[in-house]
This record gives structure tokens, sequence and C-alpha cells, in this order.
């Protein structure tokens, strides 16, 4: 509701201009928890990434799976808090194990919680290796070093885009910026856009093309890896 107060002033110089927006407050909610989600999972495959380092590290040492576990839980909570994403889960997880239920269908519960693709492929991978009785041990650490190649190279790549995505930040703000400072430093020059029939059609498609302009920007800049 603010960011459409502030449109409506900035556009229309009338908190009545609201109303126009309300019909896309659901739009904007989906897209803030689009928002929320990719940032999560952002965050969610670093701690991933530590995840099976620690876990491959414990189970090098002669941890029993259910032992490399909670180990790579205490980690990664003392690293991020009991309350970040990955510890949350492999809390979760910890709780489910001590019911006896087996690791591999607990993990692979994890894997379609948690919304990661390399956690489901690595429950996937996971399930397999304990069902064939092979070198457990030396098989996670293969896919923790083949899972973490790949969420270093896509951190590489996020690092080379996040220079052009701040620059598409600053080109979103830079038209409302101007309309802001051309209201505040002569605001009888825009006067006439705001109180004609004419002015307010112009301003209408001003803000149809910022819109569309936002809308391609972020397609641009939103690389799928």
């Amino acid at each position: 509701m603010a960011v459409f107060f502030a449109f409506a002033w900035l556009f229309y110089d009338t908190w009545l201009a609201v109303l126009l927006f309300l019909p896309l407050t659901r739009s904007v909610g989906r897209y803030i928890r689009k928002l929320d989600a990719r940032k999560r999972l952002d965050e969610g495959q670093i701690q991933f990434r530590d995840f099976l380092n620690s876990l491959t590290a414990s189970m090098h040492t002669g941890y029993a799976v259910e032992n490399a576990i909670s180990e790579a839980y205490h980690e990664l909570a003392e690293l991020y808090g009991k309350n970040a994403f990955i510890p949350k889960e492999l809390e979760r997880v910890l709780r489910q194990m001590k019911l006896n239920r087996p690791a591999e269908e607990v993990l692979e519960e994890f894997g379609r919680r948690s919304g990661l693709e390399d956690a489901r492929n690595f429950a996937s991978i996971f399930k397999i290796a304990k069902r064939s009785s092979g070198n457990l041990a030396a098989i996670m650490s293969n896919t923790a070093e083949t899972i973490g190649k790949k969420l270093e190279t896509q951190r590489e790549i996020q690092v080379l885009v996040q220079e052009k995505r701040y620059e598409q930040k600053v080109m979103n703000i830079m038209p409302l910026a101007m309309i802001f400072y051309l209201r505040m430093g002569n605001g009888e020059f825009m006067n006439i856009l705001y109180t004609t029939f004419a002015g307010r059609v112009i301003m209408t498609v001003c803000l149809l093309i910022y819109l569309a302009s936002y809308y391609i920007a972020e397609k641009i800049v939103d690389i799928k890896i």
C-alpha cells in the first residue's frame, strides 16, 4: 500500500488514484513472495553446500550417517543460527530419525520440502547408495564434490550478473527520482500534467511504459542456472 500511495502521488497527485492500483494487490503480493523465495533458496544453496562438506568430512572419520548429520547440524547452527533455513530443516530430519525412520526416507522428504534441486538429487543418490551397500562415505564424498562444483559455478555466474542487477535497480529508480525532483523543484511546471485530462492520460502512458520497462528488465537479469 505504501508503494501504491507513492505511485498515486507521483503520477496523479491524488491519493484516490490508489483505487486504480488495488486490482494489482495480488500480483504485487505474489511478486514479493517470489523475491523472498528466491532469496531463501539462494541462502539455502550456500548452507546446503556447507552441510555436504561437513557430512562427508564426518563420514570419512567413521561417523555413522545419523551422527554425521547431527554433527553437521551443530556446525551449521553455530555458523548460521538455529533458525536459518538448512539448520531448521536438519533439526526436523534429526527428530524424524530419532523416531526410527530410515535416513534415506527422511532425506528424501527433506529434498522435496526444501525446494532445492541439489537436495533432491543428493537424497536420491543417498537412497541408491544405501540400498546398494557400497562405500557410502566415498559415494557421498564424490556426490558432495560434484554438487559443490556446480554450486560454485552458480555463485560465480551470480557474481557476474550482480553488477547488472545493481544497474537495473538504479535504472528503475531514476524515472521516479526525476519526477520527484521536478515536483519538488518546480511544482508549477508539472501542474498541467495533474490538472488536465490530457496530462493525466500522458502520466498514465508514462506509468504503463515504466511498468513494462521494469518487467522487461527483470526478465533480462533473471538468468536461470
